[in-house]
This record gives C-alpha cells, structure tokens and sequence, in this order.
C-alpha cells in the first residue's frame, strides 16, 4: 500500500519508492515514478529521459525525442513506421542513413554530380527511380556517371526533339 492514499481506496496513492524519489500507484501497481536526477517515467520505473512513456516515448534532456527508442540521437528520431498527411522541412529531407548532406537525399550515398547537386532545393536519390507519369526539366539533364562512352540510354518509345537530329534504329 502506498504510504499516502485514501480512506476508501488502500491501493490508490503517493509513496517513496527510493531516496529522494517518488511512485504513485493505482490499484497496487506503481504506474507514475519521478526519480531524483527529475526523470519521469510512466509506465516504467526506470526512466532514462526526462518524459519516458513506457520506453515507447521518450524526451531527453538535450531535448532529443524518441518514438520507440529510448535513446534518440537526433531531435526527432522515430524506430518504426511513420506517417504524415503533410511534412514541412525547413533545409533538407535525409531519408535513410544518419549523416547530414545540404540537399535533401533518399539513401545514403553522396552525389558524384557536386556541380549540380549542391543545396536544398537539390535531390538525389541513390538507386532506381520509376516515374509513372510526366517528368519535367527544365534544366540541365545529366544520365550517368561514366565519361569513357559506357554509360548507356535505353528508350523503349518515340523520342522528339526540335534540337538534337538522330535515327531511330
């Protein structure tokens, strides 16, 4: 039983589960602890952040935040599979990988195109692209990497162009 509780509710309550630290429980059951470094937990004992939710949530004290991960290296680190209706970044998009770019990136490789990849407007993304629709440019297009002639354009449809003279074969 809690060392406070109430008259009709034994169970129910404020106790000092340690030194300088506090449990409160409801039916008999430690369901909220703040321990002495001001670390809260709920649904666990141990927190190791500031705001620990069952180890699912967690907030430390560099203002880091983790959804399931008590250990998030970034501001907002989410373990798991994660949604948005809408997502606004204020410089760059990293998807997949840990290190920091100034274009906005999916995978982890680097560009090899420095001159044309460079801010945050730019993207690359490392491995295959499929477009199921209308593609725009309305700069320059470069299409590999390779300047030894190995690199090679597959067009599996009619090509136009009011510029560039060539023969279909």
């Amino acid at each position: 039983s809690p060392s406070f509780s109430f008259a009709i509710d034994q169970d129910t309550g404020m106790f000092r589960r340690a030194i300088n630290a506090l449990g409160f429980s409801t039916l008999g059951t430690e369901r909220l602890t703040i321990l002495s470094d001001g670390n809260i937990g709920i649904g666990t004992t141990g927190p190791v952040g500031l705001l620990d939710v069952n180890t699912k949530f967690t907030v430390l004290s560099g203002g880091n935040v983790g959804i399931g991960t008590a250990v998030p290296t970034t501001k907002l680190e989410v373990q798991g599979t994660a949604s948005a209706s809408y997502l606004l970044t204020g410089n760059t998009l990293q998807v997949g990988g840990y290190s920091s770019a100034a274009y906005s990136r999916f995978g982890t490789d680097t560009t090899s195109h420095a001159n044309y990849i460079t801010g945050s407007n730019d993207l690359l993304i490392a491995g295959d692209l499929e477009v199921n629709g209308s593609a725009a440019f309305d700069s320059h297009v470069a299409i590999g990497d390779a300047t030894d002639g190995t690199d090679l354009v597959k067009i599996n449809s009619q090509i136009q162009s009011h510029f560039i003279p060539f023969a279909n074969t």
